[in-house]
């Protein structure tokens, strides 16, 4: 958005905006004016780019979410936590039961039945 080259830290402070909507239930960037709509798109790029990141309200989410969603919305993408040190966060080390590996390898399973019923007449 800022005309610096696309990176890895673009799709952390995607992860961001995106947990930080979902636990909102709204867009978290503010509208032009009450009664006035969504902004457009490239208002919204230049609120993006000008404006301070947006924040959780205090006292409604745990600490760990609430650090993890700033970590991920940093304004420099190179302050930004790199995916792996993200996986390390206590906000998503608690919710590691361990069963990734089930999950990787039903979806492989899903995929590859899907594959052999479209490859079969």
């Amino acid at each position: 958005i800022s005309g610096e080259q696309y990176g890895i830290h673009s799709d952390v402070w995607s992860l961001g905006i995106s947990f930080m909507e979902l636990a909102l239930g709204r867009f978290p960037y503010p509208q032009i004016q009450k009664n006035q709509g969504s902004l457009m798109p490239l208002q919204l790029l230049q609120c993006i780019v000008d404006e301070d990141s947006p924040i959780l309200p205090v006292g409604e989410f745990s600490e760990p979410f609430v650090h993890f969603i700033t970590q991920c919305m940093r304004k420099q993408p190179k302050e930004r936590p790199a995916p792996e040190e993200l996986m390390g966060h206590p906000f998503l080390v608690q919710f590691n039961d361990g069963n990734a590996t089930v999950v990787s390898m039903w979806v492989c399973r899903a995929l590859e039945e899907r594959r052999s019923q479209q490859g079969s007449p």
